[in-house]
């Protein structure tokens, strides 16, 4: 999962480095970037970076693809390595909290039952 991550990252990375060719197809822009996916996966990759606007087609038939500024903002910050690195943490608080969630119960009540204890033993 972390290897898709950073083939988005690569293949984004060369949309933003060669600006100049304006609107590759996918499937030469992940060759030249040296990704060794298939011509339908480089589509799909294109299509998620242009869904989320990272990537524009200068032309309106073509699937040819170009960088905007904000493809390089999103690199410089970390891109989708951080974003994963993200959605792990985010995964692992979630998990943290059901398990405390989950447990506070069954230790309140044999917290509740020791004190119980305690006060019937003094009396």
């Amino acid at each position: 999962m972390k290897e898709d991550y950073k083939n988005l990252n690569k293949l984004l990375q060369y949309y933003v480095d060669n600006i100049g060719d304006i609107g590759l197809p996918p499937d030469i822009a992940s060759e030249k970037a040296g990704l060794k996916i298939d011509r339908e996966t480089s589509y799909l990759m294109c299509s998620l970076m242009f869904d989320e606007g990272y990537l524009y087609i200068p032309n309106d038939n073509l699937f040819r693809y170009s960088a905007n500024y904000k493809a390089k903002l999103f690199l410089d910050e970390g891109g989708y390595i951080t974003q994963f690195r993200i959605a792990k943490r985010k995964k692992t608080v979630s998990w943290m909290l059901e398990t405390f969630e989950f447990l506070k119960y069954p230790i309140g009540i044999i917290l509740s039952l020791f004190a119980l204890y305690k006060i019937l033993k003094e009396l």
